[in-house]
């Protein structure tokens, strides 16, 4: 920094230096201070170190016990980093596991072995090293030749506050998560739980990976109500398909033409990435990314996931408790190992609407199935190419099946960190207690909320309110759904339909 081969003390990196290497690492370090501020952030809570040595996530490496040239950057990127004069290429040691180039996307499977003679140049630019473990999800921010801060400022007057999530996939079947933390970024004010988390996970199952960036809580001034998102994932080769919630998103054929949209897909071959957009959302709103991964024979199923609505749940073709898997994503064959079902008729929809459903004909609209025998916990399989033939095979059997209810609470303005949520007079709406609410999603025409519950008790009188109450902290309820409390009771068995209420 303070000293240079042409002893005049300068340190401006467009004075000194190679100005495209410095200008191209600097874009890096800004890329990357969302992931790193994160990490700063679980460090001041639980003491967690930033840049740790190797051995400190790779205790029973022998290799790295007495490394010191190379470090972790959090528990999920390996840097190697090269100060020599005139020093070209380094070798790079990966303990044992799935690797990836950060720059190049390529994938490396290490047996605990060195990477001999590493260039420290690419295209002409100083580039250090970088790896990521399998698993990682690198939360950047967008940076191009406008960006002037860390908080998003551009020299055109504008700020881009998107959300991006560089993702590494797992080899096999697994979830991997990581919490990005922001605040302002001016003040200590982080100190009083101004803060906004937000939890990003990847799942791959088979030839599928869903990313998910999950709704944020907490806030802090001036956080951005409404971002953009986009997830950038290392693959090998073009994926059959991308949904976002569920719905296919368009694919372009140039970068360009990807730069210009606010919602698509697009396979960088060159770097190996695919990259998928949403448009500006509420950050209240879960962003669940699917990727159709099958290298080999690409994906036959053109849907994102299958769900059983029945009497049980409210005939709700949306529900994640009665969603399926691919098993096989070129068979189209769907799969769940345990599923909730009461003595109850049902469908199977698909992407989460009636709008692509089957009834037991197998066809569109078709009769509803009948109950696959007793209440209880099913093992269910179920196949594209035979789709009047679903197997249950019953796993345990429930002694009293449940009930449910669509909750609806309208009129329900909110501001940042508020939301609604339904409490009521039994355990399963936390017995009166605020603290124990169940939270409503946004749902509909603003300020409509919503939430299908259905683990009520069967033939049971149930009094409830809609509650307006802080996310975070003290879970302070902020405002009390007026009047008395709305009240019915539940059915022997399937749904108790829509109960509704709003506030003044």
């Amino acid at each position: 920094h303070t000293e240079n081969l042409s002893n005049d003390k300068q340190t401006a990196p467009d004075k000194i230096g190679n100005k495209a290497s410095n200008l191209a690492n600097a874009r890096l370090r800004y890329e990357l201070i969302p992931y790193v501020y994160s990490l700063a952030h679980r460090a001041h809570l639980t003491g967690d170190p930033v840049m740790p040595p190797l051995v400190y996530y790779y205790q029973r490496d022998n290799n790295v016990r007495s490394m010191g040239h190379e470090k972790m950057i959090g528990e999920w990127l390996l840097a190697a980093p090269a100060a020599k004069t005139g020093e070209q290429q380094r070798d790079v040691y990966l303990p044992v596991g799935t690797w990836y180039d950060f720059h190049s996307g390529k994938k490396v499977n290490s047996s605990g072995q060195w990477m001999a003679k590493t260039a420290l140049y690419r295209n002409g630019i100083f580039t250090v090293p970088l790896y990521a473990a399998a698993g990682a999800i690198i939360p950047l921010m967008y940076v191009d030749d406008k960006t002037m801060n860390a908080l998003g400022k551009r020299s055109d007057g504008t700020v881009r506050t998107d959300l991006i999530a560089k993702v590494f996939p797992l080899d096999n079947n697994g979830q991997t998560e990581f919490t990005l933390y922001e605040d302002d970024g001016a003040t200590v004010a982080y100190l009083n739980n101004q803060v906004r988390t937000t939890r990003i996970t990847q799942e791959r199952n088979g030839d599928s990976l869903i990313v998910t960036i999950h709704p944020s809580a907490g806030t802090y001034q001036n956080a951005p109500f409404g971002r953009a998102g986009e997830v950038r994932v290392a693959c090998d080769k073009t994926p059959g398909a991308v949904f976002l919630n569920g719905n296919a998103l368009i694919k372009y054929t140039s970068a360009s033409a990807f730069a210009a949209t606010e919602s698509g897909w697009y396979f960088d071959a060159s770097n190996k990435n695919v990259s998928a957009r949403s448009p500006a959302l509420s950050v209240q709103l879960t962003k669940r990314f699917l990727f159709a991964l099958d290298t080999a024979d690409q994906c036959k199923s053109q849907y994102d996931f299958i769900c059983i609505a029945g009497a049980g749940n409210g005939w709700n073709p949306n529900d994640p408790g009665r969603t399926l898997n691919r098993e096989d994503c070129v068979n189209k064959v769907w799969k769940r190992d345990s599923l909730l079902m009461s003595n109850e008729q049902y469908k199977i929809t698909a992407n989460g609407s009636w709008a692509v459903n089957w009834g037991s004909n197998g066809k569109q609209d078709g009769p509803n199935f009948p109950a696959p025998g007793k209440a209880g916990l099913y093992k269910v399989t179920w196949s594209e190419a035979n789709p009047s033939k679903p197997a249950f095979q019953l796993i345990d059997t429930v002694k009293t099946p449940l009930t449910s209810a669509r909750f609806i609470c309208d009129n329900g303005s909110t501001t940042f960190g508020i939301s609604v949520y339904v409490v009521g007079n039994i355990p399963e709406l936390g017995s009166w207690d605020p603290k124990k609410a169940i939270k409503l999603e946004p749902d509909g025409p603003y300020p409509t909320w919503t939430g299908t519950l259905s683990n009520l008790p069967p033939d049971t009188y149930i009094e409830w309110k809609c509650i307006k109450r802080q996310e975070t902290g003290d879970h302070q309820v902020t405002q009390w759904e007026p009047g008395s409390n709305n009240a019915f009771t539940t059915p022997a068995t399937g749904s108790s339909g829509d109960q509704k209420a709003e506030f003044q």
